[in-house]
């Protein structure tokens, strides 16, 4: 039996060596594992903190930009409103004039939109009031010389200032309000340069 035992026991310690061979393989190779895992951990993080760095500079970015934009907007607001309210008071200061100033005024706006043929002229209530005694005599000779004829109605238009000019059925609005609005991009250029912008 002691051949047995002998063999058992040899058979037994090279078994032990064996699994102690494995076992060390085995943590050697998890040592491994564990070694890489941890250095992709550390890659991972290092391309997260990459991300978040870029992605802190791109909100940086579109903040600045936004904050720019909001800038020139409200800087635009800013100057459409002096622009409207230097025109608006260019149209105050026509309008406003006197009589005599008001009228030379309206008398070259009608010289320049005067045409051939027969054609009414209308006045807003206020002008029709205020109209100097002779203003149908100069504007019927304007109308001759244009080669038609133009007659002064009675009847109130529905504009502040300015006059509407009518030949047949078309009407020329040219009231200050439609004159303004017409020349709206003009006046705003020259109130912009006259700023400095």
């Amino acid at each position: 039996m002691a051949g047995i035992d002998k063999i058992t026991a040899e058979i037994l310690e090279s078994g032990r060596a064996r699994a102690s061979e494995l076992t060390d393989a085995a943590n050697a190779d998890a040592a491994k594992i564990m070694a890489a895992a941890e250095a992709e951990i550390r890659a991972a993080g290092a391309r997260n903190q990459e991300r978040i760095r870029e992605d802190d500079a791109k909100a940086g970015q579109r903040a600045k930009s936004q904050a720019g934009l909001a800038r020139r907007q409200t800087l635009l607001a800013a100057k459409q409103s002096i622009v409207d309210e230097m025109i608006e008071k260019a149209y105050q200061k026509l309008a406003g004039q006197s009589d005599e100033k008001y009228f030379a005024m309206i008398e070259k706006i009608l010289l320049k939109n005067i045409r051939k043929g027969s054609g009414e002229i209308l006045f807003g209530k206020k002008d029709l009031e205020r109209l100097p005694l002779d203003f149908p005599i100069r504007m019927k000779i304007a109308a001759l010389a244009a080669g038609g004829e133009l007659r002064l109605s009675t009847k109130p238009a529905p504009i502040d200032n300015g006059f509407i000019l009518r030949y047949g059925g078309i009407e020329e609005n040219c009231s200050l309000r439609a004159i303004f609005a017409s020349k709206q991009n003009e006046l705003s250029d020259a109130v912009l340069a006259a700023l400095g912008h």
